[in-house]
C-alpha cells in the first residue's frame, strides 16, 4: 500500500522501500557445461540450478561432464548481481574427492577464466567435513556469470547443486512502470507515455514507440518506479528521424516528489552541442540519488516533448 506524507502542500508518494533479502539467483537460469558424460543419462548442465539439493546420483538431479582436461560448467544470472555466497552440494553416494581443486568464479565475462574467483580453492580436507561446500565472494563480486571449474585437473566434474545468492545491482527499472505526461499529441496517434518505458529504444518516430507532447510550455514526463531506488544513471534515446534538437533544455530528476520541481537534478541540463553527438543522452546521478520519480521536462522552453526510451538504471 502506498504511505502518502504530507507536508505542507508536498505529497510524498513513494512505495515504501523494499528491503531485499539474499535469495538464490541461480535457480532454473540457462546453465552450460564442458562436455556431457552421456547423451542417454540426465546428467546435463540444467541438473545444477533445478532447485533440488539431492546430492545422491541416482536421484538423477546431479551434473556430470566426460573425464577431460579442466572441465567447468557455469551458469548466466541473465542480470548483474552482487554475489555475496555460493554454495555447492557436493556428490553424496560416491566419488566425492572428484571436486578437489574446484575454483568459483564470478564476473561478466562468459569467458570464465577472466572472471574473480570467488572463495578459496577446494581441497580434499574440505570434501570430507560437508556434502556442502560454501564460497565466500569477499563483501560482493559483481557479475552475471557464476561458473565452476577442475582448473588444471584431469577428471570429471559433477555437481548436484549450485546456489548463488546476491542482488541485483544493476538493471534497467522503469520498464513496464505506469508513466505519465503533461499532454497528448494526438488522440489517434500512439504517442502516450508508456512509449518512453516499453523496453523498445527504436529512435525513429514511424516504429510508433516514441512519447509526444503538445507544444507547450514546459512540457514533462514521469515515470513512478513503484519503490524507491538509488538511481546511479539515467539514459534517455532522442528521436532521430528528425527534430531532435527539440530536447535542448530537458532536465532530470529523481525525487520522492510527484511534483517534478521539487526533485534533485540528475546530470546536467541537455545542451545542443550533446544532442549533436549522440542520439543516446547519459545522466549521472551523482553516486546515487533515492527516489520513485523519475522525470524528464523541458524546463522554461515552449516546445513539444519526445522521448523514445528513458532508462533508469539503480538499486533498491
Amino acid at each position: 500500500m502506498k504511505h502518502l506524507l504530507v507536508l505542507g502542500l508536498i505529497i510524498l508518494d513513494c512505495f515504501p522501500l523494499t528491503v531485499v533479502g539474499h535469495n538464490n539467483v541461480a535457480v532454473r537460469k540457462p546453465a552450460f557445461q564442458s562436455s556431457l558424460y552421456r547423451k542417454s543419462t540426465p546428467a546435463g548442465p540444467e541438473n545444477a540450478v533445478d532447485g533440488n539439493t539431492d546430492s545422491n546420483w541416482s536421484s538423477r538431479s546431479c551434473t556430470h561432464t566426460v573425464k577431460e582436461q579442466s572441465p567447468w560448467w557455469k551458469v548466466d544470472l541473465q542480470d548483474i548481481y552482487k554475489v555475496d555466497k555460493v554454495v555447492i552440494t557436493n556428490r553424496g553416494d560416491c566419488c566425492s574427492q572428484r571436486l578437489a581443486g574446484a575454483v568459483v568464479r564470478v564476473g561478466s565475462w562468459s569467458s570464465i577464466a577472466s572472471n574473480t574467483q570467488c572463495g578459496t580453492t577446494v581441497t580434499r580436507d574440505r570434501i570430507t567435513k560437508s556434502t556442502t561446500l560454501k564460497f565466500d565472494c569477499s563483501h560482493g563480486t559483481k557479475g552475471s556469470y557464476v561458473s565452476v571449474q577442475l582448473e588444471g585437473q584431469y577428471q570429471y566434474l559433477t555437481l548436484c547443486e549450485v546456489e548463488v545468492y546476491g542482488t541485483l545491482w544493476y538493471q534497467n527499472v522503469a520498464v513496464g512502470k505506469p508513466a505519465s505526461q503533461s499532454s497528448l499529441y494526438k488522440l489517434s496517434t500512439p504517442a502516450g507515455p508508456e512509449n518512453a518505458v516499453d523496453g523498445n529504444t527504436d529512435s525513429n518516430w514511424s516504429s510508433q514507440s516514441c512519447t509526444h507532447t503538445l507544444k507547450e510550455r514546459n512540457p514533462w514526463w514521469r515515470v513512478q518506479l513503484q519503490d524507491t531506488y538509488k538511481v546511479d544513471k539515467v539514459v534517455i534515446t532522442n528521436r532521430e528521424d528528425c527534430c531532435s534538437q527539440r530536447l535542448v533544455g530537458a532536465v532530470v530528476r529523481v525525487g520522492s516528489l510527484s511534483s517534478i520541481a521539487r526533485n534533485t537534478q540528475c546530470g546536467n541540463t541537455v545542451t545542443s552541442d550533446r544532442i549533436t553527438k549522440s542520439t543516446t543522452l547519459k545522466f549521472d546521478c551523482s553516486h546515487g540519488t533515492k527516489g520513485c520519480y523519475v522525470s524528464v521536462q523541458l524546463e522554461g522552453q515552449y516546445q513539444y516533448l519526445t522521448l523514445c526510451e528513458v532508462e533508469v538504471y539503480g538499486t533498491l
